[in-house]
């Protein structure tokens, strides 16, 4: 059944359009008798724009019960809008720990910078240790060369006797003597300036051998004289009247030129070689 409309009574149609009241009247009104805007009349169905005739806004009892919702279009619309605004709030709070996190990492990166600092002055400081400790080195090395060669240079008049037995009361220049009359050498106890006995200097000498006996020349040319005399005499070696060990007699070197002539007669007895001399 054609629609009316509710003012002037005619049909309403394409070429006369009319829009219906979303009131509690339902009728149909021609745009140009409820003096509609131009292109009202145009909007979609479901644009979601309710219209009322001024009877229906007039009307006390009107409810806004009789009037339709929104479109689902809308409906949907909004809930999508309340979906994305909650997620727009989460996106918000996890932007906000993300700036935490940041600022606190910055934080630890700045103090580590820092700390890289302290580090980088240490390494430095580190480097001239190592320079100072490798001059010190060096002075030390050099200091015990010196000290090394300063020890021996105050033996260079010394001889070494070993194997002679200890005596209650002994008189150690007669020892010498008695060595003196078996290798030929013309001795004067005047040409003694020092003498006497001397622990071993390794721990692990045979207990029962007794201590050496340290002679100091008054000069160096004796003490040579000494040495070629014994030489010659059986190799450095000569057996004392009630003396139970084979007596020998070395140069007497410092405790450093000790241990490398031992090393050095170690060598000679693995390669087989008949002489070792430590000058």
């Amino acid at each position: 059944m054609p629609e009316v409309c509710g003012f002037c009574s005619s049909q309403v149609s394409r070429t006369n359009p009319g829009l219906k009241c979303q009131g509690r009247c339902s009728k149909y009104y021609h745009s140009k008798c409820a003096k509609l805007p131009p292109g009202f009349n145009d909007l979609p169905a479901d644009s979601g724009i309710l219209w009322l005739c001024k009877q229906c806004i007039s009307q006390p009892q009107a409810k806004t019960t009789d009037i339709e919702g929104p479109p689902p279009f809308v409906k949907e619309l909004m809930m999508e809008m309340d979906l994305m605004h909650n997620d727009m709030n989460d996106m918000k709070k996890q932007q906000d720990e993300v700036f935490k996190s940041l600022n606190f990492y910055g934080d630890k990166l700045d103090e580590f910078h820092k700390q890289m600092e302290d580090v980088r002055k240490y390494l430095h400081q580190i480097d001239n240790l190592k320079e100072e400790v490798a001059v010190v080195k060096n002075e030390c090395t050099s200091l015990k060369a010196e000290l090394e060669y300063m020890q021996q240079l105050s033996r260079n008049n010394n001889i070494e006797i070993c194997g002679v037995v200890e005596r209650n009361g002994e008189n150690l220049i007669n020892v010498v003597q008695n060595i003196s009359n078996v290798v030929g050498f013309d001795f004067r106890s005047q040409d003694i300036d020092n003498i006497h006995r001397v622990r071993h200097f390794s721990n692990n000498s045979n207990p029962k051998m007794p201590k050496n006996i340290v002679v100091k020349f008054t000069t160096g040319a004796k003490k040579a004289e000494c040495m070629d005399a014994i030489r010659k005499g059986e190799n450095k070696k000569s057996q004392l009247p009630n003396n139970e060990f084979p007596v020998y007699v070395n140069e007497n070197f410092s405790p450093y030129y000790k241990a490398l002539f031992r090393i050095s007669r170690e060598f000679c007895r693995l390669k087989g070689y008949k002489l070792c001399k430590l000058r």
